[in-house]
């Protein structure tokens, strides 16, 4: 690269990252202005436990806390790292996700001060994918990455769905989005997490949508726009209890009797599922309102549900993430639009890490679907005999 081409590369980044600066403080001053503005004021406490007896006294040395008096203890691996745990389903589908969820990346890598653990929920060729895009282009950051990937075959989406007798064609999302119903027992060794979609990018510290997590015993929770309908419920980002979730037998338990109920809204009979996952879990909320709890809408600014040019003062609503729905159509955010141009030219290796600040990031790929779905799919066959 000669002189001059580093002089312009070193202006663009300085002129991206003012940009960058210059709208988080006008949407902050937004949201701080607003009758309605949600006010979180979150920190993260690190204290050192010694002596801990278990995996949950570790997991609780490191706490994010909230004004809201929550408590959110981090993921704890078996070295003792602590993590925070985000899910990226991003099989083959209607749009590139491997390319489109980058920019999703490049907003909690910048916005976060917590260890980021990203799981990415895939087929073989996203697979390789994904581990030459951080190996060629973020191989050190400058803080704590943990990356896993999960190898799963569309065939094994397709006899999840058949043993439900569940339409995978009830929704675009497809085999990906039936998917994320077989999390907690692919991700076995993951106790909390964070499912978020690829077409999403955050305006905000993502451990304040951690901070979500709390003690009550709900084991979904997401926005929920009208209680009335399949289609307003949201699993495009949502909180997952993976460990009650399997501790309760969810599947085939909690969803079976959802499907086979008859239940009163649904005066034609069986209930045949629209809105793929979604209405899935819908069902399970009326039958229990406990298990889905709503998200706040903050976490899901989106076009679908009426979030045009969200940071027009007129407009006002609150937005800690922005959700482009899929690459349908150009985006339509207005003033929220440059955020999206932001991360899709944000370079990764502007994020990587020098001296001691460098840490290795590390790909980790795992195909034991065949091991980890057993015992769903067994419980499955036995409840449809």
């Amino acid at each position: 690269m000669s002189d001059e081409e580093s002089r312009t590369e070193r202006r663009l980044l300085a002129g991206q990252q003012l940009l960058f600066c210059i709208g988080i403080l006008i949407n902050a001053l937004l949201i701080f202005s607003h009758k309605q503005a949600l006010t979180i004021n979150s920190t993260v406490e690190i204290t050192t436990t010694k002596n801990l007896p278990n995996k949950t006294a570790a997991a609780s040395s490191i706490i994010i806390r909230s004004s809201r008096g929550n408590s959110s203890p981090l993921n704890v691996d078996e070295n003792g790292q602590r993590w925070m745990t985000f899910i990226v389903v991003c099989g083959n589908g209607e749009t590139d996700t491997v390319r489109e969820m980058k920019r999703l990346l490049t907003s909690a890598i910048l916005l976060s001060s917590v260890p980021l653990h990203f799981v990415f929920v895939t087929e073989q060729e996203s697979s390789n994918r994904i581990q030459t895009m951080f190996e060629d282009d973020l191989a050190y950051s400058k803080k704590p990455i943990k990356v896993d990937t999960w190898i799963l075959s569309e065939d094994s989406v397709k006899n999840f769905a058949s043993l439900l007798n569940y339409n995978l064609a009830s929704h675009h999302s497809g085999i990906w989005g039936t998917s994320k119903l077989m999390l907690p027992w692919i991700l076995r060794d993951v106790d909390r997490a964070v499912q978020i979609d690829t077409d999403m990018i955050f305006l905000d510290h993502p451990a304040h949508l951690w901070n979500e997590f709390d003690s009550n015993d709900w084991l979904y929770k997401m926005p929920i726009h009208n209680r009335t309908r399949p289609s307003s419920i949201c699993s495009c980002i949502a909180l997952l209890k993976l460990d009650r979730i399997r501790q309760l037998n969810t599947f085939p338990t909690l969803m079976v009797e959802a499907l086979s109920s008859k239940p009163r809204w649904n005066r034609g009979g069986l209930y045949k599922v629209p809105h793929g996952d979604q209405g899935l879990l819908w069902a399970m909320m009326l039958n229990s309102n406990a298990h889905v709890a709503p998200l706040p809408e903050q976490w899901n600014a989106d076009r679908c549900h009426e979030y045009f040019d969200v940071l027009k003062p007129e407009e006002f609503k609150p937005a800690s993430v922005l959700h482009n729905n899929c690459d349908f159509g150009s985006n339509n955010f207005g003033p929220a639009e440059e955020y999206f141009i932001f991360y899709d030219k944000y370079k990764w290796h502007w994020l990587k890490g020098e001296g001691a600040e460098k840490h290795a990031v590390n790909v980790t790929i795992h195909s034991e679907e065949a091991e980890r779905l057993g015992d769903l799919f067994k419980c499955l066959k036995e409840k449809g005999e």
